[in-house]
């Protein structure tokens, strides 16, 4: 038996619908679940996406998390808890794979899937920045990656073996109060986490092939081109891509989406991709409110940080100012 699943609330409820249907296209064997993570009642989905309400998996301190974590932080959280949920109904699951909800299936997955891997991880990036990809790169270096980790949360595929009961015991464990978003006091959602996993556990393998998990963190090391109407990504064709901070907020990735600007390629996977989204599109309420605590975000946010960043060279250019003329 083979799963996909991804977790989200009302905010990224059409988004993973697109996500649902593309895996239904191009992966017609897995099995697709939905965890969710809000409050309001669900409208009708079809019928082929098993829906897991998070309150069906009876978490022991389920109160304090809704209670610590923003709406968004608390979807992350969930992963891992939702991951081994699965696992206990379904013992003879033998591919366990995580999608976030704005991605976007190309391909198949067994293009990508070592069964003799117990975990796949896909990189943020596969070389170094700077040595290929589209100039600029609005921001985005190596530092800000090792803020963030050496893996991306968007994606991983599980192959049972034995190990996996440990692991997301673990994980669980962390995402119940070590899941917020506060890069200062070294923490990034469930992703930093990820770090550990190839030296806590045997057979954890480096996702490597470029046409997998395509994203804003993969554009300036890698190249997008198109071939007779298909998309390849250095070379190799497109297999799935993550919209996060594209055509959604992302704590992350949303700080970067210059760095596709002016880009052809991108613009015409992001107007399919909207369209997408509209033939999906859902109504919800707005009462109640999502699990989690609100996360306002202001719609001048890109334009105060580019602020605060000249303010800061400008402070940096007065203390080192020679004023002995």
């Amino acid at each position: 038996m083979k799963i996909a699943f991804t977790v989200c609330n009302r905010h990224q409820l059409s988004h993973a619908l697109v996500l649902a249907h593309s895996l239904r296209k191009h992966n017609p064997d897995h099995r697709f679940f939905l965890g969710w993570v809000d409050r309001m009642k669900l409208p009708n989905l079809p019928d082929w996406i098993s829906i897991v309400p998070i309150e069906s998996l009876e978490l022991n301190d389920w109160v304090g998390m809704e209670q610590r974590y923003c709406d968004f932080e608390l979807v992350a959280a969930c992963k891992p808890f939702l991951a081994r949920h699965l696992l206990a109904l379904f013992p003879n699951c033998e591919e366990l794979a995580y999608l976030s909800p704005t991605t976007q299936l190309y391909g198949s997955i067994d293009q990508v899937t070592d069964k003799s891997a117990f975990l796949q991880l896909s990189p943020q990036r596969l070389r170094p920045i700077g040595g290929s990809g589209n100039g600029s790169t609005a921001g985005l270096d190596d530092k800000r990656t090792l803020n963030t980790g050496m893996y991306h949360a968007g994606s991983w595929i599980m192959h049972p073996d034995g190990q996996e009961t440990a692991m997301l015991n673990w994980w669980c464990d962390r995402m119940t109060d070590r899941g917020f978003f506060d890069l200062c006091e070294g923490m990034c959602l469930d992703q930093l986490w990820l770090n550990y996993l190839p030296i806590y556990h045997e057979r954890v393998e480096t996702l490597r092939n470029p046409g997998w998990h395509y994203g804003l963190h993969a554009v300036p090391a890698s190249k997008l081109t198109v071939v007779n109407g298909k998309y390849y990504v250095d070379g190799l064709p497109l297999i799935a891509i993550d919209f996060a901070g594209a055509e959604t907020y992302h704590p992350i990735w949303s700080d970067h989406i210059g760095l596709v600007d002016g880009h052809s390629h991108w613009k015409a996977l992001r107007q399919s991709y909207r369209h997408s989204l509209r033939e999906y599109a859902l109504p919800t309420d707005q009462t109640p409110l999502p699990y989690g605590r609100v996360s306002t975000i202001k719609s001048n946010r890109g334009l105060r940080k580019i602020m605060v960043r000249q303010l800061l060279r400008l402070v940096k250019r007065i203390e080192t100012f020679d004023w002995t003329y």
